[in-house]
C-alpha cells in the first residue's frame, strides 16, 4: 500500500489483478484527500513490480463519489 493512504475500494480493469482505490490522508500533504488507483503488487513501494505509482481519479472523496456510474455508462 502507498505511504499516507487509505484503502476505500477496488476498480476491476483490464488488468486482471485489478486496482484500490486509495485516498490520500497525510494532513499537510498537498495531495491530501485525493483519490487514487494503484495496481496491486506485493513488492515494497516503488521496487520491482510495485513502480507504476498512482493514477488520479478524482481530487476529493465527494468528487470521486459523484463521478460513479455502472459500467455500462462508461
Amino acid at each position: 500500500m502507498p505511504l499516507k493512504h487509505v484503502f476505500i475500494g477496488f476498480a476491476d480493469p483490464v488488468n486482471p489483478e485489478g486496482a484500490d482505490i486509495v485516498m490520500n490522508v497525510q494532513k499537510g500533504d498537498p495531495d491530501y484527500g485525493k483519490i487514487y488507483a494503484w495496481i496491486r503488487a506485493n513488492d515494497p513501494w516503488m521496487t520491482g513490480d510495485n513502480t507504476h505509482g498512482l493514477g488520479h481519479v478524482a481530487d476529493s472523496f465527494t468528487g470521486f463519489m459523484n463521478g460513479l456510474t455502472e459500467r455500462e455508462n462508461l
